[in-house]
């Protein structure tokens, strides 16, 4: 199994967490035990640490709020917010958002270890997976997309499917 250096696991949490407000306390602790979470390749262990270290504590992730805002205007709920699309109870969709909250940090994981690994002369493009490409506000970050800049790649949103793949130079 692979798993992604405790380097690049700490770099995507400081930077995914940096712009959420949750308690100090939180943070350091989250921080203390994400490489062993994320790393461990067990979704029940990753699921789990969130839950431990978020239930029923106030953080506020500005981004998430900005696209589930987005997304309710819209009335499109992308594949993995079913708990908003259907109305859920709150306790419902609190855990979706830290499962998205999960799913981010792993996908930025994953895109660090490929962004590290291009390769010179292949080009980087975007894999699409419907119907995320349709979720509002897809279509402007993806024209942003910039091989060379990380901050550009996906995902767009938290729960944004989008991949990244890398092309041979045809002959």
């Amino acid at each position: 199994m692979f798993a992604p250096p405790e380097q690049d696991i700490l770099i995507v949490f400081d930077a995914v967490t940096e712009t959420i407000a949750m308690p100090a306390a939180t943070r350091a602790a989250m921080r203390k035990g994400v490489a062993a979470a994320l790393g461990s390749g067990d979704p029940r262990k990753e699921e789990r640490f969130f839950h431990r270290h978020l239930a029923g504590v106030t953080w506020i992730w500005p981004a998430f709020t900005e696209w589930h805002d987005r997304f309710a205007a819209a009335g499109h709920w992308p594949y993995l917010w079913p708990a908003h699309a259907k109305g859920e109870p709150a306790a419902d969709r609190e855990k979706e958002r830290r499962k998205l909250l999960g799913h981010v940090m792993l996908t930025w994981v994953s895109r660090l270890g490929q962004h590290r690994r291009r390769i010179p002369g292949w080009t980087m493009r975007l894999m699409v997976t419907p119907p995320d490409d349709a979720a509002p506000g897809w279509a402007e970050a993806a024209a942003r997309f910039d091989p060379d800049s990380l901050v550009t790649w996906p995902p767009f949103y938290p729960g944004d499917r989008t991949g990244v793949i890398a092309e041979r130079p045809r002959r």
